[in-house]
């Protein structure tokens, strides 16, 4: 068994230098590279290109990877009408080069994202752009639209279950995990684990930094994630992610080097009071289950936007929780595709 998995880890290893195990759904379309202070990042774009209509989606994490999303047939659907944009950011994915830790912080993303759009940009000619961030890229789409002059080339910001306030995200994460918790305790569910951890957070009022993962997989063990296992299995990529693309040995390796590292600062961010600075059309998306960035933080995002009543819209997912893009991929196209339609344009806001 050991040589099995030597052998598969060495595998996928070859495979980032080369075809060997590569996926055809990797190949074709359009390949580049993000090049910026020490770190190559790579950049898939794929879907309708000739619509001359591209949304960038915004990774999250931090230390997730883009690079598999298109295998799935959510955003499949998405490039029948679209140009989708999928980058691999710092310390993420496929990213490779000698970026120092200290590069890891909000200001840095910024710059990258920016130096992104400008690459696009250049590269087509001009298109209508859109900004998709999940989770971290909700947060790092909006530090970079805060900034009043990088909206002048964004038609719209969709956040997917956005984490605004990394402070009050973990604030209310923490509450739904101990309620929870109760609840496993209630139905005779591990209840030795859940004593324990009901007993941890009851001593830490607030998470520790150096202590997130530690949060992190008791909101997975809570089905904080995903709740809807029997409709996300059929969207989600992971069996062709983990044996036919390279991404899957450097998601792992980058997810749990870089994250440690960006704990600290995460840990307080908020950019609430910022939020009034951001004008475009907006659409905000929650899960009402979800664990890691509670509904209420959409809420609160969607009524700390300067965006016009009239450009903006909410909507909760009653039967999903973090990953509602995989658990009711139908609504979720639905609401993206009515929402740029009707941003398509629009620049008189």
């Amino acid at each position: 068994m050991k040589r099995f998995a030597l052998f598969l880890a060495v595998a996928l290893s070859l495979s980032s230098c080369g075809t060997f195990l590569l996926h055809d759904s990797f190949s074709g379309d359009d390949w580049f590279y993000l090049e910026n202070k020490s770190t190559v990042m790579p950049v898939w774009v794929t879907g309708n290109i000739e619509s001359k209509v591209f949304i960038i989606w915004i990774h999250g994490g931090p230390g997730d990877a883009a690079t598999f999303m298109p295998l799935t047939d959510v955003f499949k659907e998405l490039h029948d009408d679209y140009a989708l944009v999928y980058w691999d950011q710092r310390g993420s994915g496929l990213s490779q080069g000698n970026a120092r830790p200290d590069d890891y912080y909000m200001e840095q993303f910024v710059e990258d994202l920016e130096r992104l759009i400008a690459l696009v940009r250049y590269r087509y000619s001009n298109p209508t752009l859109f900004l998709m961030g999940s989770s971290w890229g909700g947060t790092l789409g909006t530090a970079f639209l805060a900034k009043p002059e990088n909206q002048a080339h964004i038609s719209g910001f969709i956040s997917v279950s956005g984490a605004f306030s990394l402070r009050d995200s973990i604030r209310l994460s923490r509450e739904w995990t101990m309620e929870m918790a109760s609840r496993q305790i209630a139905l005779n569910i591990d209840v030795g684990y859940w004593r324990q951890e009901l007993a941890w957070y009851r001593h830490n009022q607030r998470v520790p930094s150096n202590a997130l993962g530690r949060h992190w997989r008791n909101i997975d063990n809570l089905d904080g994630y995903i709740i809807n296992y029997s409709n996300a299995s059929a969207n989600m990529p992971f069996s062709s992610f983990i044996f036919f693309s390279p991404s899957s040995l450097a998601y792992y390796r980058n997810h749990d080097f870089m994250q440690p590292k960006m704990w600290p600062w995460l840990a307080h961010i908020d950019l609430l009071p910022e939020m009034q600075n951001i004008k475009i059309p907006a659409l905000v998306l929650g899960g009402r289950h979800d664990g890691a960035v509670p509904f209420q933080i959409a809420e609160m995002g969607f009524d700390s936007l300067g965006t016009n009543s009239t450009r903006k819209s909410l909507y909760i997912f009653e039967n999903s929780a973090h990953s509602f893009f995989w658990e009711e991929p139908d609504i979720f196209v639905f609401l993206v595709r009515e929402f740029v339609q009707t941003n398509i344009g629009n620049k008189d806001y």
